[in-house]
């Protein structure tokens, strides 16, 4: 297998945008697609689009490799980004809050108001 096999298609475009298909679609329609793009651009006439569309078939039919591409995505957002999001941050408490609390617990050490 050469290098070139690896690549996603000629473009790094999403392979089912190149075949214009939505990343549902099942195995009958990608392949039906694929034909029809390959009457549409044969070898022999359209040698670049007829790599990009192969290149992006062969992407596509390959499990791994259409995992791999959604899950290493270059617009997804780095992991520290996200979990920095989402670490855990107390809530604190309006100072007004903990001025009355002090105020309440100082009264309550002194004894029951005459």
């Amino acid at each position: 297998m050469t290098d070139k096999n690896i690549v996603m298609s000629p473009s790094n475009q999403d392979p089912f945008e190149v075949l214009g298909l939505d990343a549902k679609a099942t195995t009958a329609e990608i392949r039906a697609r694929y034909l029809e793009l390959v009457r549409q651009h044969p070898p022999e006439r359209d040698a670049d689009r007829f790599a990009e569309i192969h290149d992006a078939y062969t992407a596509v039919g390959d499990p791994i490799r259409v995992w791999s591409s959604r899950l290493f995505a270059p617009e997804l957002p780095h992991f520290s980004d996200v979990i920095d999001q989402f670490q855990f941050q107390p809530q604190r408490l309006p100072t007004d809050a903990l001025l009355r609390c002090a105020q309440r617990l100082h009264q309550s050490s002194r004894g029951p108001a005459k």
